[in-house]
């Protein structure tokens, strides 16, 4: 039986909406700094403020019926990666159990019906969040155009300044989604967690059904690390869903409310366990001690639940920074007077900095306190290319950053960061073309980044004297990658991806090291991970170092 979580089938970025975010912000930042000039007569300035929200409404109602159909194959993916996942049991057990493997693991007819029912449903709550977006995104531009007269008209303000700070706003404020209720919340958040709800919610009644079918009463929780509090007292624990005594029981645990199991944002799973043939995956020495996990912090232990609170607050900074870049990165394409466009590009370059703060301190955060650094929590946009759809977020934010190094970060630089030894000619891996390489991808960008800054030494090695199959070494300062071995351009560079994650992180000598290190690798080919990709990515640092513990006891 697994211990991972449902959230985990969900798809780790859905890229749909996310394109649709960076499509209306744009279009805002556009329409803003269309004519700054009539700020100064307001009533020809509330005539283009009408005007051009009535043809964003328009513009954005017409995007949706495209977004949709888009949108609809991201989900039915996750459902897809989530079927796969659902009943995979050990099948020693499940043949203890008297049960086939094979026929144990596919859905039955009733359980298709339900599944696909769940999908159409999870598919539609999505889409009819979305649908929300035009009329909020309206309302965003209306605002900010309101604020830009309102701060012009006090006379503290230029019609430039108003303008800038009005971009600003439209990206704090970014694209919102409002439920039946009326609550209203961030559309990547809402889509999010409608979806992964959604795949939770239908694994786990899957899982109810296959117990009726087998007159199964016993459920087994999955746990995790970081729960919090209220989940933390039941995790991992038997279940009686006939409510018998020496379990806990549906009411225990709040299945079927809003903040209980399978509740909104709950991670937890449940499977059958097999009374005299299963056995409990944790001990309740092992849960007493995940509800009771700290962390450090700046030499202060804290809860891990609320590590874990604070980092999501890190990150939703890092997000709202990433939206005003963008607005501001497309205002300034469109200003049409080189005042404005100053104006823009100081907020641009300030925002830029600030961002760069606030990732550096949610990566010394993770690092300190051993939280996962998940890059899908931070991508904010994506943009459509004729191969598809690629992350956006971090090329805007570091437009002002690099147009300083511009001059110094190319090709001729390659040839004072890499060492080819011994001097080799021919058919030898060139500098540039690693460097090349490396630009291809967002994790190879950011490994260059980090070398210009650490400034290891790095070694290119064609030496004899190497055992057969060892691709790279990372001691202290020093990187060696073993061309004889790697052979080509392309692992050459991911070795060298896997080398600099170990010195940039400063891990290693256990196989989560260098699980995390080979994801890096992964990342070189395909930004986003999928659940197999991951249980490949594992299976692969056991293969690749079975004499490594899978982590070290206190850090040694």
């Amino acid at each position: 039986m697994i211990k991972t979580d449902s959230a985990i089938y969900v798809l780790d970025s859905l890229n749909e909406h996310k394109q649709l975010q960076e499509s209306i912000l744009r279009d805002i930042g556009r329409r803003l700094v269309k004519n700054p000039e009539r700020l100064t007569d307001t009533a020809v300035w509330q005539a283009e403020k009408l005007q051009q929200s009535g043809m964003l409404f328009d513009d954005i109602t017409k995007e949706l019926s495209q977004a949709t159909k888009r949108q609809q194959k991201e989900i039915k993916a996750a459902f897809n990666e989530a079927e796969t996942k659902i009943f995979d049991y050990d099948d020693e057990e499940i043949t203890t159990a008297g049960f086939e493997p094979a026929e144990f693991k596919k859905l039955s007819p009733s359980m298709r019906q339900m599944w696909d029912a769940s999908l159409k449903k999870t598919s539609t709550e999505a889409i009819n969040l979305t649908k929300t977006t035009a009329l909020t995104s309206q309302s965003a531009y209306i605002e900010a155009c309101d604020l830009a007269l309102m701060q012009v008209q006090s006379g503290a303000f230029d019609c430039n300044t108003a303008i800038k700070n009005a971009c600003m706003q439209a990206g704090i404020k970014g694209i919102n989604v409002v439920y039946p209720s009326g609550w209203v919340d961030r559309l990547d958040v809402a889509v999010r967690r409608s979806v992964m709800t959604g795949v939770s919610q239908t694994a786990g009644k899957v899982q109810e059904m296959r117990a009726d079918e087998l007159d199964i009463d016993t459920m087994e929780l999955t746990a995790h690390s970081g729960a919090r509090p209220e989940h933390a007292e039941w995790q991992g624990k038997l279940v009686s869903r006939s409510g018998k005594k020496g379990y806990l029981s549906l009411s225990d645990i709040g299945y079927g409310t809003v903040t209980g199991f399978k509740g909104v944002n709950c991670s937890h799973d449940w499977f059958l366990f097999f009374e005299g043939i299963s056995k409990r995956k944790y001990t309740d020495e092992e849960l007493e001690t995940l509800k009771n996990e700290t962390v450090t912090y700046n030499d202060e232990k804290i809860p891990k639940w609320q590590a874990i609170e604070k980092q999501r607050a890190v990150e939703r900074a890092v997000k709202e920074s990433k939206r005003q870049l963008v607005v501001l990165d497309e205002a300034l394409k469109n200003a049409k007077t080189d005042d404005l466009k100053a104006e823009l590009q100081t907020a641009f370059n300030n925002t830029s900095v600030r961002l760069k703060k606030q990732e550096a301190r949610l990566k010394d955060f993770c690092k300190q306190t051993g939280l996962y650094y998940d890059n899908s929590r931070v991508q904010v946009f994506t943009q459509a290319t004729e191969n598809g759809i690629k992350n956006w977020g971090k090329s805007a934010s570091s437009k002002a950053v690099w147009a300083k190094r511009k001059a110094i970060i190319n090709e001729s630089r390659s040839d004072e960061v890499f060492t080819i030894w011994p001097p080799m000619k021919g058919d030898a891996i060139k500098s540039q073309s690693i460097y090349k390489e490396l630009q291809k991808s967002n994790v190879g960008k950011e490994a260059w980044e980090y070398i210009l800054t650490a400034n290891p030494d790095i070694e290119i090695s064609y030496s004899a004297d190497v055992e057969p199959g060892l691709k790279g070494l990372c001691q202290g300062k020093h990187i060696y990658i073993y061309a004889q071995n790697t052979r080509t351009v392309k692992e050459t560079t991911k070795t060298l991806i896997h080398e600099v994650t170990h010195m940039k992180l400063d891990i290693g000598g256990d196989q989560w090291s260098e699980a995390v290190c080979i994801a890096q690798e992964f990342r070189h080919d395909k930004d986003v991970l999928t659940y197999s990709d991951k249980r490949d990515i594992i299976k692969k640092a056991k293969r690749l170092y079975p004499d490594y513990p899978w982590r070290k006891k206190d850090g040694k």
